[in-house]
């Protein structure tokens, strides 16, 4: 005769209750179109990740290099002297004479707009040049490859002196030159004259000037200053 257990238990009671209600229902394989829209997604994905890296790396890696190298460094171009031009007697009919130039950091003053308009006043007031001419040059800079334009090039010692005391570090003046021709009202026509180049560099525009300015121009240098995060220069050095 079987002993009958008069004891009821909650956890076999709440299992068996979830085995009977399981078998209810009917297990159905996954689709084949969710594998295929996972790997769809996945491999969408895989292009956009790949084309953004062709893209950094490749196609815009000069700007982005020069965006980067912003960040740490300071650059100023060196324009190199441009030979001297003599007649057949060896007298000089253009030559160098010492000049200076003046640079604007515009980077540095991003976060803090009302020093740019306080500097735009100085500087018109200072080299007699309206505000405008300082803006449309601002305007045109190509920021993403060097951070420090040409606000002014030869200016004299006076205008030097004057910039300088203004204790501006998001402006630099430094040693420049410009042409100074002999007779120049008798050859001008010859000897034609310079200007500056895109990359402020400065180049023959007319005359001889032009016509042997692979011969006369110099390699121009740079004059950088190497910054940490906050933006204290750590080093300096000519290239």
């Amino acid at each position: 005769k079987m002993k009958k257990n008069s004891e009821l238990h909650f956890e076999e009671g709440a299992f068996d209750d979830l085995v009977y209600r399981e078998s209810d229902y009917l297990e159905l394989p996954t689709s084949n179109k969710i594998f295929f829209l996972i790997s769809a997604v996945a491999l969408i994905v895989s292009f956009v990740v790949i084309g953004r890296l062709i893209s950094i790396i490749f196609l815009n890696g000069v700007v982005y290099q020069a965006r980067a190298n912003a960040n740490v460094n300071r650059e100023i171009s060196l324009p190199a002297g441009r030979a001297a031009i003599l007649d057949r007697f060896g007298e000089s009919l253009a030559k160098n004479k010492n000049s200076f130039s003046v640079f604007l950091n515009i980077p540095s003053l991003l976060d803090a707009p009302s020093r740019l308009g306080n500097i735009i006043d100085d500087m018109s007031a200072i080299l007699r040049v309206e505000k405008s001419d300082f803006l449309n040059l601002i305007r045109n800079i190509d920021l993403e490859s060097t951070n420090w334009i040409p606000l002014a090039r030869n200016i004299t010692p006076n205008e030097a002196i004057a910039i300088k005391g203004l204790n501006e570090e998001a402006l630099q003046v430094i040693d420049d030159y410009g042409r100074e021709y002999t007779d120049g009202f008798v050859f001008s026509h010859v000897l034609g004259y310079t200007g500056v180049s895109n990359s402020n560099s400065i180049i023959g525009k007319s005359g001889l000037e032009f016509q042997y300015d692979d011969l006369i121009r110099g390699e121009d240098g740079r004059y950088v200053f190497y910054q940490d995060a906050l933006g204290r220069v750590l080093s300096q050095k000519v290239l």
